[in-house]
């Protein structure tokens, strides 16, 4: 997913759920985030710095498949020798 964080930080680490969380990294608004691999509601957390000042942020997401059939259906051929 893409991710948009508002503001000016000088840095910016980030977390799925309750998972570990990533190194400090330059910040960017725009950052490329990968999800866990499972459908279902998931909450990315934000930390930003600069200075002495700090901030969190967090927003949840819905994952969800983008196709997942409940059935496949199959042409069904018919030979008939002569």
């Amino acid at each position: 997913v893409s991710l948009y964080i508002y503001g000016e930080w000088n840095e910016v680490r980030l977390r799925n759920d309750d998972g570990p969380w990533t190194e400090w990294q330059p910040f960017q608004q725009t950052i490329t985030w990968t999800l866990p691999a499972q459908v279902g509601e998931h909450t990315v957390y934000a930390e930003m710095r600069q200075g002495s000042l700090s901030a969190a942020s967090e927003d949840s997401i819905i994952l969800t498949p983008a196709f997942l059939p409940e059935r496949l259906y199959l042409p069904l051929l018919f030979y008939t020798p002569q």
